[in-house]
This record gives structure tokens, C-alpha cells and sequence, in this order.
């Protein structure tokens, strides 16, 4: 495991008042149960009252491990400069960092871990954002992990000025930490 990709004992680093309160809407959902809640359980109604749904996306994973997005909000489509629904993670960034988020993102999975990744990414238009993103698993009707919901909080940086496009995503940059879902609790979300 890099340095850059601690195991931490809470999510007490998520700074982001919006994905505080997904992880608090996430962690309501689990119905009193430690583990991750399943996806019907998550009401977007409560999503919409949180502020959240322009920077709300799902993944689901596929037979193939794949992570295909089912939605995304207006503000994730803004920065990749199209809609994501129905493109897999590998359509929307360059191969090789495709392989690392989607072990990241399968590690989630399959290990039962929330992700919080802080830096600073380039889009698909050039442009240099800070973001703030965090990773939650979710459970189908049967119990097996096969969805991601998550957020990003982007901050414009600047425009590279760059003709032609960019590589999609700098991910150097990027500090990232995994909580054991069995760890996560409420947190304020001011």
C-alpha cells in the first residue's frame, strides 16, 4: 500500500460539509447494521435535501469487475464534458490510471472501506480542479457489494490552455485514506 493510502480510523478528515452528510445519509441506511446498506436504501429525495445531487454518482460493477456509471450530476458531467451515465470508468479516463482507480474502487468493494481522496485533478477540458471525493459501498437487494455511490466537491483552478486533450485525471497529487465501513459514524455536517 502507498503512503499516500493509509487505513484511518474514522472520517473525521472529510472536510466538505456535502459529503459529510452523504457518509451521514450513507451511514443511516445501514439500518443498524454495521456493514454497508444496501442501494435501495439510499432515497434520493433525502439526497436532493442534502444538496447533493449535482455531485451524486453511482458505479455499478460489473460481472467482469468493470465500473460502469449508472448517473452522475450535472457538476460530475460539467467536468468530464459529457454525461457519464452508461460509460465505464475506462471510457472516461486514460487506461493505466484507469486500472489503479478501478483497483482503488474495487478495493472498496470488496474490502468493505469508505475512500476519501483530496487533490487536485485535471478534466477533460483542460482544466485543473481541487477536489474532495468520497467512495461508499453499497450492497444489491442480496447482500453482495456491487454498487459505489459517491460524491466530488471540484474547485476550479485554472485552465491549462492546452490544445487537444488532456490526460483526464493527474492523479499524483491525490492523497487518498480507507475507513473500515464497521468504523464509520455520524459526523457534524458544518
Amino acid at each position: 500500500m502507498a503512503d499516500d493510502e493509509a487505513i484511518l480510523p474514522d472520517t473525521s478528515r472529510v472536510r466538505a460539509p456535502k459529503l459529510r452528510r452523504l457518509i451521514n445519509l450513507w451511514h443511516a441506511a445501514r439500518d443498524g447494521d454495521a456493514g454497508m446498506p444496501r442501494k435501495a436504501r439510499i432515497d434520493p429525495i433525502d439526497l436532493a435535501r442534502a444538496g447533493l445531487l449535482p455531485q451524486i454518482w453511482l458505479v455499478e460493477r460489473q460481472p467482469d469487475r468493470r465500473l460502469v456509471y449508472r448517473l452522475a450530476g450535472e457538476e460530475i458531467n460539467a467536468v468530464f464534458g459529457r454525461s457519464v451515465a452508461g460509460a465505464a470508468l475506462e471510457d472516461l479516463i486514460e487506461r493505466s490510471q484507469a486500472e489503479v482507480v478501478v483497483g482503488r474502487w474495487n478495493r472498496v468493494l470488496d474490502e468493505a472501506l469508505v475512500m476519501h481522496a483530496v487533490g487536485e485533478v485535471y478534466s477533460d477540458a483542460g482544466n485543473l480542479y481541487s477536489g474532495e471525493r468520497v467512495v461508499l459501498p453499497l450492497a444489491d437487494e442480496q447482500g453482495a457489494p456491487m454498487f459505489l455511490i459517491g460524491a466530488t466537491e471540484y474547485r476550479l483552478l485554472g485552465s491549462e490552455g492546452r490544445a487537444g486533450r488532456p490526460a483526464l485525471a493527474d492523479l499524483r497529487g491525490v492523497r487518498r485514506s480507507f475507513v473500515p465501513v464497521d468504523r464509520i459514524a455520524p459526523l457534524p455536517a458544518e
